[in-house]
């Protein structure tokens, strides 16, 4: 396996460990009069012990998730080579649809966290249940934001790259954009630096974003393709947008991180 991929795993392992294991910590913490030092010691014991044994449960689930992301992109990338055009030719990009996997992500996500939390119950001393009430209406803040944005992400989204230029729909209207060739002066690409690329190993292109800027100064559209599309659709949106852009004439320059703060979409 790839070392970048096995830092990968381990990162998102490590992660899942640390996201379960907090808030079980947090309300295991036993309620009533102050224990003893032995019930002390022992409670701190299991506490190891579980935290030990989730270790492992966590790099499987990971590792299994990896495996079955790979077997979606194997499935999926047949259908995507037949699509494209001959070679030598640049094949325009379309993609229609609802990117419903992240919304049922969240929703799962709020239902697998945030939502037990509201009824475990809180301990009786003053510290810990002051720490318990901060994770429960922090999950309350959090889930009041995911899932609005979960249902507003099944809306119909649209990427499409053709001869004409490039048109984004998304399920947020005032961040869809049409950019027509005619009009664009040069699209621009932040450049990772060596030690993000290094640290975010295969990561890094879902960390990839395009700007989209006209002959007037104006960022008509800011795109990442990756993120939003997944790797495989993303990696064919940016073939297109690359290709077309070369036979259209556009410049494609690398910006600084530093530049990309100061991005901001216009009208």
């Amino acid at each position: 396996m790839d070392p970048a991929v096995r830092r990968k795993i381990r990162n998102r392992a490590l992660l899942l460990w640390a996201v379960v294991l907090g808030p079980f910590i947090v309300f295991s913490i036993p309620s009533g009069p102050p224990p003893s030092p032995a019930a002390i010691f022992f409670w701190l014991a299991g506490e190891v012990v579980a935290a030990l044994l989730a270790l492992p449960l966590a790099f499987a689930l990971t590792y299994a998730g990896y495996r079955l992301r790979v077997w979606r992109q194997k499935r999926r990338q047949p259908r995507l080579a037949s699509e494209r055009a001959p070679p030598g030719v640049t094949s325009p990009f379309r993609f229609a649809g609802r990117r419903w996997k992240p919304s049922v992500g969240i929703l799962l996500f709020v239902l697998i966290i945030i939502v037990p939390i509201w009824f475990l119950p809180a301990p009786s001393q003053a510290i810990p249940n002051a720490i318990a009430q901060v994770v429960r209406w922090l999950g309350l803040a959090f889930a009041a934001f995911a899932v609005p944005a979960a249902f507003l992400g099944l809306r119909d989204v649209m990427y499409q790259v053709d001869d004409r230029g490039i048109q984004v729909r998304r399920a947020v209207r005032s961040r869809s954009f049409d950019a027509p060739w005619e009009a664009m002066s040069q699209v621009e690409l932040p450049q990772l630096h060596a030690f993000a690329s290094t640290l975010l190993g295969s990561s890094a292109s879902r960390m990839k974003a395009y700007g989209l800027r006209t002959k007037d100064g104006v960022l008509r559209g800011i795109v990442r393709p990756s993120a939003e599309l997944g790797p495989v659709l993303g990696e064919a949106f940016e073939s297109s947008l690359l290709g077309l852009a070369a036979e259209r004439g556009v410049r494609v320059v690398e910006v600084s991180w530093r530049a990309t703060m100061k991005w901001k979409q216009g009208r």
